[in-house]
């Protein structure tokens, strides 16, 4: 488990993230394997921007909503509507 590391503390809310956005009523079509890749590819990015070689989970939080309001489907709710659930999950999401 120590080889995990710090890949673990960031992978892990972001892959949860991911899967609890496909059991919300608020999305059609939950967040992919795919989307949770380009959520790490932001958060490395945005920890680039930040003058740090390493990503910390706080970068997963900061693009987060950017990133899942891109990728989710909003079915027949309000851009809004999902705005507001995308901030609603990530506070559930333990980052």
């Amino acid at each position: 488990m120590r080889a995990c590391g710090r890949i673990c503390a960031v992978a892990s809310p972001a892959t949860g993230a991911s899967s609890a956005s496909r059991n919300r009523a608020e999305f059609s079509v939950g967040l992919s394997p795919r989307a949770g890749l380009g959520l790490l590819a932001a958060a490395r990015a945005w920890a680039l921007i930040s003058e740090r070689d390493f990503v910390v989970p706080e970068d997963v939080q900061a693009v987060f909503p950017h990133v899942a309001v891109h990728r989710l489907r909003a079915g027949t709710h309000t851009q809004e509507a999902i705005e507001s659930a995308v901030l609603a999950l990530l506070r559930e999401v333990a980052v």
